[in-house]
């Protein structure tokens, strides 16, 4: 199994879908419910300002 499947258990008609395990049996992330185990999403760069927060202070 390479990572989780986020999609309810009881409308799951995925054919890599492992009952058992709850999980996605198939190397592949272009599935919408598809969640990896172990790997810890990166951290987005903060927000850049925009061109009116300038003037709040």
């Amino acid at each position: 199994m390479l990572g989780n499947c986020g999609l309810a258990e009881d409308i799951n008609r995925c054919s890599h879908y492992i009952r058992d395990k709850r999980g996605c049996g198939a190397d592949h992330k272009k599935c919408g419910f598809f969640e990896p185990t172990g790997k810890v999403k990166e951290t987005t760069s903060p927000k850049a300002p925009k061109w009116f927060e300038q003037y709040y202070k």
